[in-house]
């Protein structure tokens, strides 16, 4: 992976409400400064996330890069890895949030955890690398996400990782889920829902999104095999908001209480 990273890259801030455009974020020309800078090619750009502020940050999958577009559409460089850590053949940056305390909280393939800045001062933290606790021995995919939510639903609390990489629990991947009761300085993984959502064979789960109240799994139509496209009628929404609450509910899982008063956060499983 992660060989071309050639070709056009922008940004656009879109409004739901008018259909309107924004702005446009032209990045390529930092990204080269950045390629001039270190010597490595980035690329591989797919999630961003907002502060409080309105400014937006789009990392690189491959170049372990994080961009900033402020409120007018600039781009600019954010964070750059160590020299040891710019590696464009593995998976690095790939889903992020920020949270209601403006902390921005990145899955990163690279190191096998989360990385945490907090943007709530006047300059932002350094990054701080921690990696899940609890996690079972085989899994070798851990936070290589094609995107990260913290549902609103649990406080931001909880976080969900689309893993389309490992097949151990489904052919099409699945959906991990983590969580922290500190602001994402440590955190643990709590298991995963299989992308088994009853449509066609060949459905994956790029990302999630989520209201106050559900949360919601988008179903994609991706050709791994070679030569095939599986056919769909439509790109289909799937409410899995039962089965995040089932996977938080089980007793597997009930280290949960510990780290998060877990109860006192939601309702009971017989009010959902």
């Amino acid at each position: 992976m992660g060989k071309n990273l050639t070709g056009p890259n922008r940004l656009i801030k879109l409004s739901p409400l008018d259909r309107s455009i924004i702005w446009q974020a032209d990045i390529n020309p930092v990204i080269e400064e950045i390629g001039q800078q270190t010597g490595t090619p980035i690329g591989g750009f797919q999630d961003s996330a907002e502060d409080q502020d309105g400014n937006a940050y789009f990392p690189s999958s491959f170049g372990h890069t994080i961009l900033k577009v402020d409120v007018n559409g600039r781009p600019s460089k954010f964070y750059i890895a160590e020299p040891d850590k710019l590696n464009t053949d593995v998976y690095g940056f790939g889903g992020l949030f920020t949270t209601d305390e403006n902390v921005l909280v990145l899955s990163d393939g690279v190191t096998g955890g989360f990385v945490r800045f907090d943007l709530s001062g006047p300059n932002p933290s350094e990054p701080l690398f921690s990696k899940p606790t609890n996690l079972w021995t085989e899994y070798d995919t851990v936070l290589d996400c094609d995107s990260l939510i913290a549902p609103p639903k649990f406080n931001q609390t909880i976080a969900l990782c689309s893993d389309v990489v490992n097949r151990n629990l489904s052919p099409h991947g699945m959906i991990t889920g983590y969580a922290s009761g500190d602001g994402w300085k440590t955190s643990k993984y709590i298991g995963a829902i299989p992308v088994e959502f009853g449509q066609s064979p060949d459905v994956w789960s790029t990302a999630q999104f989520a209201t106050p109240e559900g949360i919601y799994a988008l179903s994609s139509a991706l050709p791994y095999a070679e030569g095939t496209f599986p056919k769909t009628n439509g790109t289909t929404l799937v409410d899995i908001t039962e089965k995040v609450v089932e996977l938080l509910h089980s007793s597997k899982h009930d280290l949960l209480a510990e780290i998060l008063n877990f109860e006192s956060l939601v309702q009971s499983k017989d009010e959902l």
